[in-house]
């Protein structure tokens, strides 16, 4: 739970939290040239799922300048100019650079946290970079097994003229970074997108026909750490710190914070004999309020219970009004009620015919009851009909089955005795 795994997740989890809580952009855009050809991804944010939604490859004149790569300003302009022909909306850019644009090395460093690492990193490539300008930013990650730490450093000329060239055509270069290659050999094309690293870009259309291999790794691995912020700490702009940054902020507010700490629960142990007061209080207001709880429940079952009776005795004397001798039926249907079943309500819908509501426990017993009936067909000349039945949830979660029956009535005197 401790140490640097520990770390690790609080870092995961505090990302996902800034991810929660800032607003997502709807799309953003990753970019990698090499040669005269730029590379260009078009990611959508679909209800909080990053998708593939285009890739272009662009293509720039070849202008001798004595390096690689053509300039800044010719190859953004060409990259807006294919955007607005191809209705693109502007975009968060993110970049990667070429492996020749930057300085790498391996650093066999012991691993600290990310604020130390990044100020170590520092220290180490500023002895070994090999920049005209004095100022650069890094990017550092750790390599697999026991490499060390990998490292990269950019002047901070060419972040500036990278930046300078977007924001002079209306937009804003919010990442730059360099794929490693051991980062590379993670991609991977699946059934449902491209993944790189950790994460899959599912396609947001059919798939078609990427440039993996040539620049379209790059490009994805560029716009990855725009999409996703846990992934920032490959970005030049947000990771790299410059080396005369002397303040550690995070210690700063970590001691601020053991200041603020010590003075509340200052605070909490000089009121601790109070508040143990006042639970104990709260504790004899909820007994109390339980035992109040209880007898209000018992007088609510009571009241319950005298108004089914009330309302059995209605029954009972609306019976008793009909033509009918109702006492012998009832009593007769009262001998032919069986274990598990038992009947709640009687009423004459119709002349001479009964509705019976009752419950029981299972269909045997539902059934078993039918079946007296089909038995003493002398004084129950016709089958009951079951209108209904269906199963509720009874006392401690013990289901019953309501049911309701229709019963026709011989219109024979001699059957039920002399009607009045």
């Amino acid at each position: 739970m401790f140490g640097q795994d520990g770390l690790t997740r609080m870092a995961d989890a505090s990302h996902r939290l800034l991810r929660f809580w800032k607003k997502q952009n709807k799309f953003v855009m990753g970019v990698f040239i090499r040669n005269t050809v730029a590379y260009v991804v078009r990611l959508e944010n679909r209800d909080g799922q990053w998708e593939l939604y285009e890739n272009v490859m662009v293509p720039i004149p070849a202008v001798d300048t004595g390096e690689d790569f053509p300039p800044a300003e010719l190859a953004v302009e060409k990259i807006v100019t294919m955007m607005q022909v191809m209705g693109w909306p502007a975009a968060p850019i993110a970049m990667c650079l070429a492996e020749d644009e930057v300085f790498t090395d391996t650093l066999h460093i012991p691993v600290m946290p990310d604020s130390e690492m990044c100020e170590a990193v520092h220290w180490e490539l500023d002895g070994q970079r090999d920049f005209d300008d004095p100022e650069f930013l890094s990017v550092f990650r750790s390599s697999s097994g026991d490499e060390g730490q990998w490292a990269a450093a950019v002047p901070k000329t060419l972040v500036d003229i990278w930046r300078k060239a977007w924001k002079e055509n209306g937009m804003e270069l919010e990442s730059l970074t360099v794929m490693p290659a051991f980062v590379k050999t993670s991609c991977a094309l699946e059934n449902e997108g491209l993944r790189v690293g950790d994460v899959c870009f599912p396609f947001a259309h059919e798939p078609y026909d990427v440039f993996y291999d040539d620049g379209g790794w790059e490009a994805l691995h560029a716009a990855k750490t725009l999409c996703y912020p846990e992934a920032s700490y490959m970005n030049f702009l947000t990771a790299g710190k410059p080396i005369s940054s002397a303040w550690n902020w995070k210690s700063l507010s970590l001691t601020v914070t053991a200041v603020i700490s010590i003075g509340l629960f200052g605070c909490f142990f000089a009121d601790y004999g109070q508040l143990s007061g006042e639970q104990e209080a709260l504790a004899a207001q909820k007994s109390q309020l339980a035992f109040l709880s209880h007898a209000q429940k018992e007088k609510s079952l009571l009241e319950n219970a005298e108004a089914q009776i009330r309302k059995k005795n209605q029954q009972l004397v609306r019976l008793s009004e009909e033509s009918y001798p109702w006492r012998s039926i009832l009593i007769h249907l009262g001998t032919m009620t069986v274990d598990g079943v038992w009947l709640s309500e009687i009423t004459v819908p119709k002349p001479n015919e009964l509705e019976i509501h009752g419950k029981a426990i299972q269909y045997e017993a539902l059934a078993e009851f039918l079946q007296k009936f089909e038995g003493d067909r002398e004084f129950f000349p016709s089958t009951p009909i079951l209108k209904s039945s269906q199963v509720e949830a009874g006392e401690a979660n013990s289901p019953t089955i309501a049911f309701q029956l229709t019963l026709k009535l011989d219109t024979r005197d001699d059957v039920y005795g002399t009607p009045g």
